[in-house]
């Protein structure tokens, strides 16, 4: 499992960096530096925190997304990313942050692309709960997160 997850994290970080220039319609070309999303940053913080825990732990998850802000790590984050990491340094608890409406993004999708080798949401309404409160961590409305 912890070798799944490392792939992961590995080839969804690649992915969003190809993936984020595309976007912009600007390729790097010689020497210039790629740029990650918010994204591969929650992605990161997902896949780190399994490979240290054992364990997916969302509560772990925001303490890392909030660590990664309070020493200036991120990149790429948009105004809601931005709110939701400061209302965590505020001390909000994790499960009352995240954005609403129409400014909720797809960003959810690749953080939980790790927890398809760990968790059963299928057959398992303890972890369909966990991948739930993990989406929250940036996106609060309930239509967002199912």
């Amino acid at each position: 499992m912890i070798q799944k997850v490392k792939n992961c994290l590995l080839t969804g970080i690649a992915a969003d960096a190809f993936g984020n220039r595309f976007i912009q319609a600007d390729l790097p070309t010689g020497q210039e530096l790629w740029s990650f999303s918010q994204a591969a940053h929650y992605l990161t913080a997902t896949c780190l925190s399994i490979i240290d825990r054992r364990e997916v732990a969302p509560v772990e998850i925001g303490k890392r997304m909030r660590r990664y802000y309070m020493e200036q790590q991120l990149s790429g984050l948009s105004g809601d990313t931005l709110r939701t990491l400061t209302d965590l340094v505020d001390g909000y608890h994790w499960e009352g942050v995240g954005s609403e409406g129409n400014e909720a993004s797809n960003a959810p999708l690749l953080r939980i692309a790790p927890l398809a080798f760990v968790l059963d949401v299928a057959g398992n309404e303890a972890d369909r709960e966990t991948l739930e409160a993990i989406v929250q961590l940036s996106h609060s409305e309930e239509n967002v997160r199912h």
